[in-house]
């Protein structure tokens, strides 16, 4: 079964639900060499030959991820005025065929497409209006759900509801139940005994954006890390993607032109496959793969 974290996007997607934009930030690659992507209408498939075609249609999904079997699982999460959300789960087969997994309706808390190893499943629960309160929720393949760390909407660091979480973005779950999460403009981990540390701070300096993000609670939504333990985030408001040592140092490993910004990444060897939106907002959406900080454009929604 696949979701993703049900209550961060639901707080993302009140957040932009008044505002011009807001961008996904779901981009992979399966191991034929497809890239697929959201652009918020449809997802994409880009082939190795350069062909571009839809493969989900009309589907309102932000974060994509491809499981053990090849299956491309995503959410299709839409806001109908007066106070209606239309969210199901839906799954695309490696041969092409594309169900739904969970009825629009039928979504329970702490489901997810985060998981580790073991098959649990994490999601954060936040409400970026209220601001009182965000936890990270564990649900086990038997559907029990326990708040594995976080409580009162804050910043500090603690084992369990000793931590405070506030607005988190990005997040990236390891196989052995670690958890990587984006929360302001900072990037923590939540490590198995579920002790919160902070790994680097002031993820948002040198801001470049100056008249809003587009309706975003935290516009660092793209979260990967690579098998050395680097952390990857895009930084849609400086128009970069930035690498984290596991000490905390960074660099920036690719910057975006002007009216372009990273929304997602995949890390693929030495290659950074980065998805971005128009910068500050706007509809339309890339594909570049990234090397040593030069960008090569391979698709682009309009």
């Amino acid at each position: 079964m696949c979701r993703h974290r049900l209550a961060f996007v639901f707080a993302f997607c009140l957040v932009a639900a008044t505002a011009l934009a807001h961008p996904g930030w779901g981009i992979v690659r399966d191991v034929q060499g497809n890239t697929f992507f959201t652009d918020l209408k449809q997802v994409w498939k880009l082939a190795p030959s350069g062909e571009l075609t839809v493969v989900v249609p009309h589907v309102h999904t932000h974060e994509l991820v491809i499981d053990a079997r090849g299956n491309l699982c995503g959410e299709n999460l839409a806001y109908e005025a007066p106070d209606k959300w239309h969210d199901y789960f839906w799954r695309r087969s490696p041969d092409g065929r594309v169900t739904t997994v969970i009825a629009d309706g039928g979504v329970t808390r702490g489901v997810s497409l985060l998981k580790d190893a073991a098959g649990n499943e994490y999601s954060v629960e936040q409400n970026n209006h209220t601001r009182t309160r965000t936890v990270l929720l564990k649900r086990t393949p038997a559907g029990n759900v326990t708040e594995v760390a976080g409580g009162a909407f804050g910043a500090k660091d603690g084992k369990g509801n000793a931590a405070q979480f506030g607005s988190v973005g990005g997040v990236a779950v390891m196989p052995d139940g670690s958890v990587f999460l984006v929360d302001g403009s900072a990037l923590r981990k939540v490590a198995t005994d579920d002790t919160v540390t902070t790994i680097a701070r002031g993820l948002d300096q040198p801001a470049k954006l100056l008249h809003g993000t587009g309706g975003l609670a935290n516009p660092r939504s793209g979260l990967r890390l690579d098998p050395a333990g680097n952390a990857y985030i895009a930084d849609f408001d400086n128009r970069r993607a930035l690498k984290i040592t596991p000490n905390g140092a960074r660099v920036t490993a690719y910057e975006s032109p002007l009216g372009w910004g990273p929304t997602g990444i995949w890390i693929e060897g030495e290659d950074l496959y980065v998805l971005e939106g128009r910068h500050p907002f706007g509809d339309g959406v890339r594909v570049v793969r990234a090397r040593g900080g030069k960008g090569t454009v391979l698709a682009k929604v309009d």
